[in-house]
């Protein structure tokens, strides 16, 4: 899902997905810049979970968390932007126990 706020000087954009195993997730965030995107873009952060079911429940937990700091649900699906970085790119890796 992919997220973005907007309100006087700030803009900014968060993206979280889960991953294809089911129990990792993948977040993206970042400033927007209103020029040209050089890739990689943003903070990005590879999250563990032992179980899948963890692991949608902190999506959910952190999708209600921007929200409510009034972020705005642009996309549901995974953006280009993150494909060609969990190809491309190195993660930061996190493990939830």
């Amino acid at each position: 899902m992919y997220l973005e706020y907007t309100s006087g000087k700030s803009s900014k954009y968060y993206e979280i997905i889960r991953g294809p195993k089911g129990n990792e997730v993948y977040i993206r965030f970042g400033s927007l810049s209103w020029n040209t995107i050089q890739l990689p873009h943003g903070t990005l952060q590879l999250h563990y979970f032992t179980s899948k079911e963890k692991a949608k429940d902190y999506i959910k937990k952190k999708i209600e968390e921007k929200k409510k700091k009034k972020y705005k649900v642009i996309n549901t699906r995974e953006t280009k932007y993150m494909k060609w970085m969990r190809k491309n790119t190195k993660w930061k890796k996190i493990l939830h126990k």
